[in-house]
């Protein structure tokens, strides 16, 4: 593998939503903020001692990251990105493009067992600089990975 992709936000919240559903939010954003290391993750899932010989890339916004419950501050958002930036071989690239994207998410209330949606916000522009970077870089390339929202942790099925 010669580089390694990331959607950060897109990564960070299937992460914490699937963790959500099985810990207290104050744990998920404890090893979130404290402990979870991208370039573990990389390493793990591709079954690799080394890192990719071009690294790993984390595109990622200044915009707070996680769902209601865990959901980060902007220090909190903040000391993520920083502690991800400084793992090794690993870089990262802010993306800020003035705009949110607006998205519905399904919740259930925990009082009444209501089901409903709720409108949230995300960052803007995060898969665009991606899908660039890649084009700007395919002449040092042969193999790229990207990670972005795995469904395979998105936890039991939904509805």
């Amino acid at each position: 593998m010669d580089l390694v992709i990331i959607d950060g936000p897109n990564l960070h919240n299937t992460l914490g939503t699937s963790l959500a559903e099985q810990t207290d939010p104050d744990t998920v954003r404890k090893y979130l903020v404290e402990w979870f290391d991208i370039d573990r993750l990389v390493r793990a899932t591709l079954h690799i001692d080394e890192p990719p010989s071009l690294g790993i890339v984390v595109f990622h916004s200044l915009k707070p990251l996680g769902r209601v419950k865990w959901r980060l501050d902007q220090s909190e958002t903040m000391s993520f990105w920083g502690r991800q930036a400084t793992n090794p071989d690993t870089s990262a690239v802010v993306v800020e493009i003035p705009g949110e994207q607006q998205e519905k998410q399904p919740y259930r209330c925990e009082g009444c067992g209501r089901e409903g949606f709720a409108t949230t916000t995300s960052e803007k522009g995060i898969d665009t600089a991606i899908t660039a970077y890649l084009f700007e870089s395919v002449d040092h390339w042969e193999a790229a990975c990207l990670f972005s929202r795995p469904k395979f942790l998105a936890g039991p099925s939904r509805k």
